[in-house]
């Protein structure tokens, strides 16, 4: 769902070069600059603008604004797992083809390679858009109706994001249940990837108003405890409709998301899979900027409109 583009921070001395990449460079368009060098990317860049300056081959005036969108940028850069940097090699461009040849970006943008001679997927600045392939990147997708498709699908959003809500009002912890399947595919596919570093999951349900708490904190921590790591905790929230049971088809947590620090994914059938797989489609579609800060902000504040918690329970890992 998100393609990861590594970025050289020499493209902050350029503002049409920074303005239009770090435009188009949204999770809500399905792209993502990689923090190259690791947790430096932007201090690169503000080195470089501050260099340019200093040399005055770009006035102060442009520097600021330049600065000042950097501010912007900042907080999108994803990480990848398991990035190797050799701080002993200068060259950007090294480190990342490197890096690269590990597990391949979705491209390579930097002024060091030669205009109009790329060598795809490596482009310099003034080759890049709409009609580069690589660049032209889906913002939503179509799956079959499998554990594993959703999973797949959801999982390199989640490896690239440190705070993930899973937004499901039918999610349930039945030991057979339509979503057990997913959510242990889920929980087991990040243990490959980011063990040391578990994204803060918090899964967000309605259930009728019969369900008991001790019997779903239970069956949880049975189904997914051994499989979250010690140090990682999973949060589960419980929701009631404020003035009893809705209409049919007029319940008020209808949608379902996956909604991270970088962008909300609007799940078509929901969060669990059938009994047996299916070629019925689904289709997951990165929701609209706007739409996905407000639903973001929901989550982060427990604040839906016409629900309220029951019950927050966290769920400590005991994986070794």
């Amino acid at each position: 769902m998100i393609n990861v583009f590594a970025i050289d921070p020499e493209i902050c001395g350029r503002l049409d070069w920074f303005r239009y990449i770090t435009e188009h460079c949204k999770a809500c368009l399905g792209r993502a600059i990689a923090d190259l060098p690791p947790g430096e990317w932007s201090r690169k860049g503000l080195e470089h603008i501050d260099r340019l300056v200093a040399d005055k081959e770009l006035g102060p005036v442009k520097g600021q604004s330049l600065k000042r969108r950097m501010d912007r940028v900042r907080d999108r850069l994803v990480d990848r797992p398991g990035t190797v940097w050799d701080y002993m090699e200068g060259s950007w461009l090294v480190n990342t083809e490197s890096e690269h040849r590990r597990e391949p970006f979705q491209a390579i943008v930097s002024p060091e390679y030669e205009e109009g001679q790329a060598n795809t997927p490596k482009f310099h600045p003034e080759d890049i858009d709409e009609a580069i392939a690589e660049w032209n990147t889906p913002n939503g997708m179509p799956t079959t109706r499998t554990n594993e498709a959703f999973a797949d699908a959801v999982l390199p959003l989640l490896v690239v994001s440190k705070r993930a809500h899973f937004v499901d009002r039918g999610f349930n912890v039945d030991g057979n249940s339509l979503y057990t399947r997913n959510y242990r595919k889920i929980f087991n596919s990040l243990n490959t990837v980011r063990y040391e570093d578990y994204p803060e999951i918090t899964i967000h349900c309605c259930p009728d108003a019969d369900i008991d708490r001790s019997y779903f904190e239970t069956s949880f921590r049975a189904l997914y405890a051994n499989m979250i790591p010690a140090s990682s905790t999973v949060t589960i929230i419980l929701w009631q409709v404020d003035d009893g049971p809705p209409d049919r088809g007029a319940h008020p947590y209808h949608n379902r998301f996956v909604i991270t620090n970088l962008c909300g994914v609007m799940v078509g059938y929901g969060t669990d899979s059938p009994n047996h797989a299916t070629d019925a489609p689904d289709e997951l579609q990165i929701v609209d900027e706007s739409i996905y800060r407000t639903r973001y902000t929901q989550c982060n504040r427990r604040d839906f409109p016409l629900v309220s918690i029951r019950e927050e329970i966290v769920i400590t890992g005991s994986a070794s």
